[in-house]
């Protein structure tokens, strides 16, 4: 297969794989609304369904963030503070700029997921 049928191939590809993934994630939602109308928040399973030869379990959770640009540590109590955790990250522009002996050996580099996208020209 020549590279230029296989990028129309990949530029395809991409675009039926979004569309049914974003159909997939509606329709989970959806079930999992409809099985967790009753039950709210939490893991179940549901025996019901192994009669048709499934085994069903949804896991409904909230998910919590915090805007990390509205926070003014001077207005948190001490209990507030500890509600925050606090992780090491890497400002790569200051690490490439800077000579850095101690922080070489604490950063892994590895190669990232590769990016192509194919568009038809107008």
């Amino acid at each position: 297969m020549k590279i230029v049928e296989m990028l129309e191939n990949h530029r395809k590809l991409s675009i039926q794989l979004k569309e049914v993934k974003d159909k997939e994630m509606e329709l989970r939602i959806n079930i999992v609304n409809e099985l967790a109308k009753l039950k709210g928040v939490g893991t179940y399973k549901f025996d019901e369904f192994e009669e048709d030869g499934l085994s069903v379990k949804i896991v409904k959770k909230l998910t919590y963030s915090i805007d990390q640009k509205a926070i003014d540590l001077d207005k948190l109590t001490n209990e507030e503070q500890d509600c925050l955790r606090w992780k090491a990250d890497l400002n790569l522009t200051s690490y490439k700029m800077t000579e850095t002996p101690n922080l070489d050996d604490l950063v892994t580099v590895k190669d990232a997921a590769p990016t192509l996208k194919v568009e038809l020209l107008s």
